[in-house]
């Protein structure tokens, strides 16, 4: 079952000011819930948003980001508070982000008062899914969870192995049982560990060559093909694969992340610094999260900048000559979070 929004709205902004941040000054150490000890009193603690820091000590600078954490400009007072903090932490700059602007009290004060140690960022939704000249295709991201059955496995070629002596490979035990490795990684590998890498390999086939992967296909493979260097233990010994076909039956499951466009504004400057589009869902209890950052490039066209996803292990991002773009990914549901920075 798939749900939407994993997030509550402020944390979600909290992470998507992060990973500005981070692509606008790519340089500095970004940090998200930081908690900051208080100079006058080393004991006590502040919990910032974001933290950011640039350089090494003894030049080092620490720019604080707090995240309005409701549905209406913050206050006078809020702003003040985040002002206190900044100064108490010892920072040196301090940028408030909101998703609905902020009052004229307090671009004023900073105007009049604080100036450039006082950044105020605001992180518009956008009501379509179009940056500028770059336009979204489809208004969400096509997510894959595919389900795989292996049909058949071997014969197996061992090297320095006769073809009579190879074992069978039969039972469930095959898909589970670890026993392969590959030279240059520790642990042991299972069959279905050694078929992601080729299913991913034959899903971006599809897409090269134009066409539409099925929701429901059969196919047969030799893992060796994706695989260099794999061995397989037996008898207390280690053999080379020479051969290893399986046959699977590939059936996807294909759920739509409706994605969410933001434009990133600064008070007194023009235009936008950046774009990010979000896309937030739960599937079978497990979070899966992308977020994407565009800037301008020399010629003014918008580019793919920083990516940000969890659940994904592979996401696609074409371009079509018009400058309209499509997303296309598949999940394997791994857990840990992956960010990249993008060329």
């Amino acid at each position: 079952m798939a749900k939407n929004r994993t997030d509550t709205d402020w944390k979600l902004v909290e992470k998507i000011a992060a990973l500005l941040e981070k692509s606008l000054s790519p340089s500095a150490k970004v940090q998200h819930n930081v908690t900051l000890p208080v100079l006058s009193t080393p004991r006590r603690t502040r919990q910032c948003d974001v933290v950011i820091t640039y350089g090494e000590p003894p030049r080092q600078t620490i720019t604080i980001v707090e995240v309005q954490k409701r549905t209406r400009k913050p206050e006078l007072t809020t702003f003040h508070g985040w002002v206190k903090k900044m100064q108490q932490v010892g920072a040196q700059h301090l940028i408030c982000v909101s998703v609905r602007g902020f009052p004229d009290s307090i671009i004023e004060a900073v105007r009049t008062e604080y100036g450039p140690t006082v950044r105020l960022l605001t992180l518009e939704e956008l009501q379509q899914q179009t940056f500028e000249n770059l336009e979204f295709i489809v208004p969400y991201v096509p997510y894959r969870q595919p389900q795989v059955t292996i049909e058949a496995v071997g014969p197996m070629m061992l090297e320095n192995l006769p073809p009579d002596s190879v074992p069978t490979l039969q039972g469930d035990f095959v898909k589970d049982e670890k026993l392969y490795e590959v030279d240059g990684e520790e642990k042991m590998l299972a069959l279905t560990d050694l078929l992601t890498p080729a299913l991913l390999k034959i899903s971006d086939t599809f897409y090269l060559t134009g066409r539409i992967e099925p929701a429901s296909y059969g196919t047969e493979i030799d893992l060796v093909q994706f695989r260099e260097n794999l061995w397989f233990r037996y008898g207390g010994k280690r053999y080379k694969v020479r051969a290893l076909p399986v046959k699977v039956k590939v059936e996807n499951r294909i759920y739509e992340l409706p994605l969410t466009c933001y434009a990133y504004r600064q008070e007194f400057v023009d235009g936008a610094l950046a774009w990010v589009t979000s896309a937030n869902g739960v599937f079978d209890g497990k979070d899966v999260q992308l977020r994407l950052v565009f800037k301008p490039n020399e010629a003014g066209f918008l580019r793919p900048v920083s990516v940000e996803f969890q659940g994904m292990s592979r996401l696609g991002i074409f371009f079509s000559p018009n400058r309209e773009l499509i997303f296309t990914s598949m999940s394997q549901h791994y857990p840990e979070n992956q960010r990249k920075e993008l060329q």
